[in-house]
């Protein structure tokens, strides 16, 4: 980790990412470290969803055709990863909502980084945070849709909720020694 970040700061973010781009692009075509196949939920395309931070991020995203990092990679990269989406599907869509999307930049951000599809040749690990750390983040992320249950930023779903009986089942299914790795 401490090479990873040394070598980041020395030769530049650009560099950094041309160069893993430039040395992986071709292993980065079949890469997919979890094996996940799922379908890029609809919420990704303006479909309605309860959770309000994803809801405002691909508002944003429709709106502006950009999104800071921090809401790429850890609002709509985390969401991906954990619905256990197809990495190459979540990177076609970055590709095809970002205005500043190139390939050498988005696919090693999104499958090396955001995904965790090369296994570590990118970072060395999943690059995912929890709501307190977004909330830190002083993101332009709008509060007025939260409501008593819900944490600050609404990523947590509402009693009686499909999508939180699903996600509750799921993580019962898990089991807590996976939940906590």
């Amino acid at each position: 980790a401490s090479k990873e970040g040394f070598i980041r700061q020395v030769i530049g973010w650009r560099e950094f990412i041309r160069l893993i781009y430039l040395r992986h692009r071709e292993e980065y075509k079949g890469t997919n470290f979890f094996g996940f196949s799922g379908a890029l939920p609809p919420l990704y395309w303006g479909a309605k969803t309860e959770m309000n931070c994803l809801h405002q991020v691909v508002r944003q995203v429709e709106t502006h055709a950009y999104s800071h990092h921090i809401t790429r990679l850890m609002v709509l990269g985390n969401f991906a990863l954990l619905s256990h989406t197809d990495p190459h599907e979540v990177n076609r869509w970055f590709w095809s909502v970002y205005l500043d999307a190139f390939e050498w930049v988005v696919t090693p951000n999104v499958l090396g980084m955001s995904q965790f599809a090369d296994g570590g040749v990118f970072a060395t690990k999943p690059y995912v945070s929890g709501a307190n750390y977004i909330n830190k983040m002083k993101l332009p992320i709008e509060s007025d849709y939260v409501f008593s249950g819900y944490d600050k930023l609404g990523f947590a779903f509402a009693k009686g909720s499909k999508l939180r009986d699903d996600f509750d089942a799921y993580l019962k299914e898990l089991g807590p020694d996976k939940i906590k790795a």
